[in-house]
């Protein structure tokens, strides 16, 4: 009886922990630019910092109008994203806060009036 009562213990810890650690599985985040203008910076971090890190594009790449770049998400699903249009302005720039990567892509739109 004590060892059937471990394996349904074990069977139903084992089932409780399995959301968890599939959701923080690293990924891939799609980000589309879907606006008329060049997209210079991004920048991806976890909810719980208040810093936004270095650019996830590096010194030499942008995404142009139309156009797609993927980000491996290496630990969990929720994430703060900010985008930098060009010329860079205050107006230029869209944030999202607990973005979750491991069900959405980021399809980008602004309207620039």
């Amino acid at each position: 009886m004590k060892s059937l009562l471990a394996v349904l213990t074990a069977a139903v810890l084992l089932v409780s922990t399995a959301p968890m650690t599939a959701s923080a599985a690293p990924h891939d985040l799609k980000i589309t630019n879907d606006t008329q203008s060049t997209i210079e910076f991004v920048f991806i971090s976890p909810p719980s910092t208040d810093r936004w890190g270095d650019d996830w594009l590096g010194s030499d790449e942008v995404i142009s109008p139309g156009d797609s770049r993927h980000f491996s998400i290496t630990e969990g699903c929720m994430e703060d994203i900010k985008v930098v249009f060009y010329p860079v302005s205050a107006n230029k720039v869209r944030t999202w806060r607990n973005f979750d990567t491991c069900q959405y892509d980021l399809d980008v739109q602004y309207d620039s009036q």
